[in-house]
């Protein structure tokens, strides 16, 4: 362990993995080797192949558990433990993950970074840009960590406080979050009454688009700017909540609003 520090992570793996347990003597030096700084000696790249391993693992869950026992998850940030509310989210991700799989099997999802957005669900912003900067993650995962990080919290009160929601609705509610935040949300919801509203967003509302465009909109006489984005997504709204079912009624509608 103190030759290499990715061997503490690698034996909490495989320990998981096979449903062994790490032999009396090899555990003590793992505890003393994690008790010291030595994981600091990392690269943020290394340490984060261990990370996303252990959260790739089939179970995962339990990967993270032994990290907390094990003091290892400060290596990520001070103050990130397995408190009660983290654990409590990780146990709903396998039952979210469960649904998704089954009702969308054509969508390819990072299952490591559902568990990493949970780890980080108990840090503020500005403590997960630390976490990111330090473990140097790619821009793809990073900006999507970043977005679910600012919009989930916001999206579960919209949930919370309401019973139904239009189609329009809906697609505002989730547009934009990554599979990995909806599962994530699905997770921390806690609810199976949400999956019936991510079901229509994923299979239906996300394919909804405008016949109209904004060459449309131009040759109609408009002139480019912020109004464009102002009509299409009144027209994406308007064919959402069934408003507008044809190009025809778009373009009536376009002159309701261009006041044409």
């Amino acid at each position: 362990f103190v030759d290499d520090p990715t061997r503490m992570f690698r034996a909490i793996r495989f320990e998981q993995r096979f449903w062994f347990r790490i032999e009396a003597n090899t555990m003590r030096l793992l505890k003393e080797a994690a008790a010291t700084d030595l994981v600091h000696r990392l690269s943020g790249p290394r340490l984060r192949n261990e990370l996303m391993l252990l959260l790739a693992e089939k179970d995962p869950r339990r990967t993270i558990q032994r990290m907390g026992e094990l003091d290892l998850l400060r290596f990520l940030h001070p103050r990130l433990t397995l408190a009660p509310q983290i654990e409590a989210i990780l146990a709903g991700i396998s039952n979210a993950i469960d649904w998704w799989t089954k009702r969308f099997p054509g969508r390819t999802l990072e299952r490591s970074l559902v568990y990493f957005m949970a780890l980080m669900d108990g840090l503020n912003a500005s403590a997960v840009d630390v976490v990111l900067t330090r473990l140097a993650l790619p821009n793809r995962q990073a900006d999507k960590i970043r977005i679910v990080k600012k919009r989930l919290a916001s999206t579960l009160r919209v949930l919370a406080k309401r019973r139904s929601f239009k189609p329009s609705q809906a697609y505002r509610l989730f547009a934009g979050l990554p599979d990995e935040g909806l599962i994530l949300l699905a997770a921390k919801h806690g609810s199976k009454q949400v999956q019936p509203l991510l079901s229509a967003y994923l299979t239906t509302y996300q394919r909804v688009k405008p016949s109209l465009t904004g060459d449309a909109l131009k040759k109609m006489g408009l002139k480019p700017g912020p109004l464009y984005r102002k009509i299409l997504d009144r027209l994406l709204d308007a064919r959402l909540d069934g408003e507008v079912k044809s190009e025809a009624d778009e373009r009536e509608l376009v002159k309701k609003i261009a006041k044409l």
